[in-house]
């Protein structure tokens, strides 16, 4: 079985980091699985895909939304049985590429998230329905992500939900940076957000939190974008840039994540966050925005703010930072929930999908 995977870029992100974590695997289970980019400059990740056996094919352009991206991906309809994508544009791209080649492959795409900016508008409403249905299988990666998805174009008997996995041993046993390896003293509490700066993400409202919280308190901040600069700005004006550290994109995630006491993700909705998932394997305890995939990771089980609430949001820092009781309730917890997301089972469910196909 050929299996031809297709996304915008491979640089950071959570779309990114799952398939960097899912290829290879789905290659040791006898699966041959291959990777096309067509952002030929957000790359940087190709290195941990072809170390462990990958073959990685990159695009021409630098514009994802060039159309010849479309005849490009028509080069590789005939050397695969199935072509699975990943976000937009390439989930309209892939159906244009297997029409006007008249190809026979099977076509899965992934739901990642459970919102996107073009439910703004009826025409993508038309669309979306349009080209969706003419998948073999579309995959929601949460309840949230296919609550959604059917509100926006109804219920298809093409989807269905696999939640997203990850390698839980990855994070166990790693050894924290010392304070001083971040030259903070010793009585410092690390919180931590790993997301990528651009629109879907809520840094701001981490950032104004910060004006709450006592001196001690310091954000860390993993991950680069297009909002960066006016985030870094906002907190130099606010006096807080010696507090709020900006790390941009970073490769030793479980390291990081071991050094932090506290871990948040201040989104505006999510499918199901790998960010999420790494803070409960890391066994943190974990804050998020009260929004969809988010609530529904950590209802009960973490700690959920107001969204775009920053006040209630360092509330609940300081709740869990001076109740060491409340943190160990909360971490555990965590912890226990991370279990259900076995990154077996994520990958046995997508063979599973894989095989009905074929």
């Amino acid at each position: 079985m050929k299996v031809l995977h297709v996304t915008n870029s491979l640089s950071e992100g959570g779309v990114e980091t799952l398939i960097v974590q899912m290829l290879p695997e789905l290659s040791d289970r006898n699966i041959e699985v291959e990777l096309l980019v067509l952002n030929k400059k957000k790359t940087s990740l190709i290195t941990l895909l072809e170390t462990k056996g990958v073959k990685v094919h990159v695009g021409k352009y630098n514009n994802i939304y060039n159309p010849f991206n479309i005849l490009l991906i028509c080069k590789y309809l005939k050397k695969n049985d199935i072509i699975h994508s990943h976000l937009f544009p390439i989930q309209y791209y892939t159906i244009i590429a297997k029409y006007i080649t008249w190809s026979k492959i099977k076509c899965v795409t992934t739901e990642h998230g459970s919102y996107n900016n073009r439910r703004k508008y009826l025409l993508f409403k038309i669309l979306d329905k349009l080209f969706l249905r003419k998948y073999d299988k579309v995959v929601c990666v949460s309840n949230s992500a296919y609550s959604s998805l059917t509100s926006w174009i109804g219920t298809l008997s093409n989807i269905t939900i696999i939640y997203n996995g990850i390698p839980i041993d990855k994070f166990k046993n790693i050894k924290p940076y010392p304070l001083s390896y971040w030259s903070l003293d010793n009585n410092c509490i690390i919180v931590t957000m790993v997301a990528r700066f651009f629109q879907a993400k809520d840094h701001i409202t981490a950032i104004y939190a910060m004006q709450y919280l006592p001196e001690n308190i310091h954000l860390f901040f993993v991950g680069s974008g297009e909002t960066v600069v006016k985030f870094k700005k906002i907190a130099k004006d606010l006096k807080l840039n010696t507090r709020i550290h900006f790390l941009m994109k970073r490769y030793d995630i479980p390291q990081i994540l071991s050094s932090s006491d506290i871990c948040l993700l201040a989104s505006h909705g999510e499918g199901l966050s790998i960010s999420i998932l790494e803070y409960m394997a890391a066994n943190k305890p974990v804050i998020g925005s009260d929004v969809d995939g988010v609530r529904d990771i950590l209802k009960d089980v973490g700690l959920l703010y107001r969204h775009k609430d920053p006040k209630d949001l360092a509330d609940k820092i300081l709740s869990i930072a001076n109740n060491k009781r409340m943190y160990l309730q909360i971490q555990n917890k965590c912890y226990t929930e991370i279990q259900k997301y076995s990154f077996e089972n994520f990958i046995s469910k997508y063979i599973e999908v894989y095989s009905s196909l074929i």
